[in-house]
């Protein structure tokens, strides 16, 4: 899970590109069921109190599904960035709400990177504790459309030595609609394997109270080297509807998905109509309902953090990392995947680097 305590802060071309770029000026289609999972109070199961991937607070985190989930497609193998064809599902109506962001800066410093984003130095949970939260691990690589945001995690098995990175919103203003990322897993370290890490794209509020009725959250969570015991490759798909800081235990629906995800993916949440729908590679793979759905405006984030007690021991160091691409978010429309696509391809094919109406 990807929690946030009471303390944590707040910080806050061609005229043939200029018909995509007015299209993209906000553009949203009614709700795709197509190949979308149906909710089911017997997909996932309730957290067992494992360590959340938080921007900070307690740990706590999402338990493996204990019924059936659908199947997930397989890791991405070709190019790192795939443009999808724009013939599919017509994008959002002018005039959306919508957040485009390339990661074209020049550092965590950039003017207009504060502007949209919040780095994270406060210490404090998930991950290790003692461990620091450093804007020197997240740095800005390549030129034009091809430039990413880079977070590195490193460790030398201890706590001292141990470094994290995360990124937030500087505002709660994301809550239902449409949100995407291009995104980077990495299986392999550098340097020793035995060090267990979370690589995340999630959405948060902090929480006001043990059990707050009003918190929301969504995971997307990679766990290259697995943890919590079990040591397989794996994939958490989360929505949270509570969680309690005293007892380190929550409520929640997870899917939990065994295999590699090494590689670039392209990572969806739709969240309309009382249904979050979770998408990997334009394939719908979990859903939630009910209470299972947020309930109020949150950050958007990105993290990457160890399991505390599971750095491997002390010695040489080794790190793991993972790369983002892009991120996108449209506000009050249900977006496809394909949709989604169609936007960002339009956007570079513009130039445009940040796009913020929301």
């Amino acid at each position: 899970m990807s929690r946030l305590s009471t303390e944590h802060r707040l910080v806050t071309a061609s005229v043939a590109t200029v018909l995509a770029v007015a299209c993209l000026a906000g553009c949203a289609m009614a709700v795709d069921s197509a190949g979308a999972p149906q909710p089911s109070g017997t997909t996932g199961a309730m957290s067992t109190g494992r360590v959340p991937t938080g921007a900070s607070g307690s740990p706590s985190a999402p338990a493996a599904s204990t019924g059936p989930s659908p199947a997930m497609v397989a890791s991405t193998t070709g190019p790192a960035r795939p443009t999808a064809t724009r013939t599919g599902p017509a994008p959002a109506p002018i005039g959306s709400a919508v957040l485009f962001d390339d990661f074209s800066y020049t550092g965590p410093s950039d003017p207009r990177f504060t502007r949209v984003w919040s780095v994270r130095t406060g210490r404090g949970g998930p991950g290790v504790q003692g461990a620091s939260w450093s804007p020197s691990a997240i740095t800005f690589n390549g030129g034009g459309a091809g430039r990413t945001m880079l977070m590195t995690a490193s460790t030398d098995g201890t706590a001292a030595k141990t470094e994290h990175a995360e990124i937030d919103s500087t505002r709660q203003r994301f809550f239902d609609g449409t949100y995407a990322t291009r995104i980077r897993f990495t299986d392999a370290p550098a340097g020793p394997t035995g060090a267990h890490v979370y690589q995340t794209f999630f959405t948060i509020t902090p929480l006001a109270r043990d059990n707050d009725p009003s918190y929301s959250e969504m995971d997307f969570e990679y766990l290259p080297a697995g943890g919590w015991g079990d040591n397989r490759r794996q994939l958490d798909l989360t929505t949270w509807y509570t969680f309690s800081e005293s007892s380190g235990k929550g409520d929640s629906r997870s899917a939990v998905r065994a295999q590699s995800y090494d590689g670039w993916h392209t990572l969806v949440m739709q969240v309309g109509a009382g249904t979050v729908t979770y998408f990997v590679d334009g394939v719908a793979v979990f859903a939630t309902d009910g209470k299972y759905y947020p309930r109020q405006p949150m950050l958007l984030c990105f993290n990457i953090w160890y399991i505390d007690g599971e750095i491997g021991p002390p010695g040489a160091v080794r790190s793991y990392r993972q790369e983002v691409d892009w991120v996108y978010y449209v506000g009050g429309h249900v977006v496809a995947p394909a949709a989604v696509q169609a936007q960002v391809d339009a956007y570079r094919a513009a130039g445009r680097t940040l796009v913020d109406t929301l």
